[in-house]
């Protein structure tokens, strides 16, 4: 799946890779939103108090043994519904390139 994420002159695409290993490749014209947008999908943090998995189906939610449990953000359903909806939030235009 692709994203295009714009907001006035500033772009960035988010490409998924079809869901392939959990990463997510991120360009555009503008460093800040490109940094953003990777600290917000691709720097994987725990999930610190279960509020944050409210909505969230336990497909996207992982799971390992004894470490902190983790949200697969890589997925094409995180990124066209949950991701989606947060950016038109801050005020981002956000077009499917690519299914």
């Amino acid at each position: 799946m692709i994203l295009k994420i714009t907001r006035g002159k500033n772009f960035a695409f988010i490409d998924n890779e079809g869901e392939v290993l959990h990463q997510v490749k991120i360009s555009g014209n503008n460093d800040v939103i490109v940094k953003s947008l990777n600290n917000i999908i691709n720097v994987q943090t725990g999930v610190r108090f279960k509020g944050e998995l409210v909505g969230i189906p336990d497909k996207l939610v992982l799971r390992k043994g004894d470490q902190p449990v983790k949200v697969n953000k890589a997925s094409n359903l995180y990124l066209s519904e949950y991701l989606t909806r947060d950016l038109k939030l801050q005020g981002f235009d956000v077009e499917v390139v690519k299914e």
